[in-house]
């Protein structure tokens, strides 16, 4: 008999030292279990099963530390029912070789997770007004060893999802081990800058640095910044001649940036009671 592709199942509990042996869950070539998904397929648009072997735990999982906006459901494959082995196990990887996981800002923004939002509540796992502050936030957490973050970002009418490359990707590629571990909280707001004067642009802002380790790698030129708590996120840009590190910006109005339809459309929710600026004389 086949198993269906999108089996019910409640979750009882998200905290690992509650879990028990009917919490175990196999997913391997499922589409769904109530609503949570492994991965879409960005040229075919449908969803990608859940891999073989994918049998194991939910659990919560939260850095010590970390506010309860950078918490998240996370699956760890144990191969067995022992929910003793959650602390031996390995986290579900997607694709791209980023953890699988289900944010707070996620489960905040979608109806579909509405028993996990109560589930989460009733544990204490986050606060009510956690939840209500991920749907409002514009901030969000970022692994400083990562190559992709996706952001929620909401707007009047609709939660607009963005993937992005994470700044720092590219100056990290050149070496085989990061430069720096942690994570960092960001948080999109409009520029200030004086060369951004007369223009509708977002920048980054360095909301809190959580966990932060410096590596012992070799770093090419021109070295790295280090991530600092208040101040804006540097990404390096390249000129004849010259590499150097400047603020990330993005000019929703920016006729480059047309490619990236989602980000600026995204971005436009700051400026959403501003006209465009006319086109600059050419």
């Amino acid at each position: 008999m086949r198993r269906p592709l999108s089996p019910s199942r409640k979750l009882r509990t998200l905290l690992p030292e509650n879990l028990s042996s009917p919490d175990f869950a196999d997913l391997s070539g499922l589409e769904s279990v109530d609503g949570l998904t492994y991965a879409s397929s960005p040229t075919e648009g449908k969803y990608i099963r859940f891999p073989a072997g994918s049998k194991g735990f939910f659990y919560w999982y939260s850095e010590k530390g970390a506010p309860d906006l950078a918490g998240q459901i996370r699956f760890c494959i144990t191969g067995s029912s022992d929910p003793a082995q959650v602390h031996k196990g390995k986290d579900l990887q997607l694709p791209d070789e980023e953890t699988w996981n289900i944010s707070l800002f996620e489960l905040a923004h979608r109806n579909k997770y509405r028993a996990l939002q109560e589930l989460v509540l009733s544990e204490g796992l986050a606060s009510a007004r956690s939840l209500q502050s991920a749907l409002r936030a514009t901030h969000f957490p970022v692994p400083l060893d990562g190559k992709n973050v996706y952001v929620w970002i909401p707007r009047k009418s609709r939660i607009e999802r963005v993937r992005m490359a994470m700044p720092y990707s590219d100056a990290l590629r050149s070496s085989s081990s990061p430069v720096y571990t942690g994570k960092i909280i960001l948080q999109f707001e409009r520029s200030i800058l004086p060369e951004h004067e007369g223009t509708r642009t977002v920048v980054l802002r360095i909301v809190e640095v959580l966990d932060f380790a410096k590596q012992d790698v070799t770093q090419g030129d021109p070295i790295v910044p280090e991530p600092k708590a208040g101040g804006l996120f540097l990404t390096r840009k390249t000129s004849p001649g010259l590499m150097h590190w400047v603020p990330w910006s993005f000019n929703v109005d920016d006729p480059a940036e047309l490619t990236r339809k989602r980000v600026k459309s995204a971005l436009e929710v700051f400026f959403e009671n501003e006209a465009s600026p006319p086109d600059r004389p050419r």
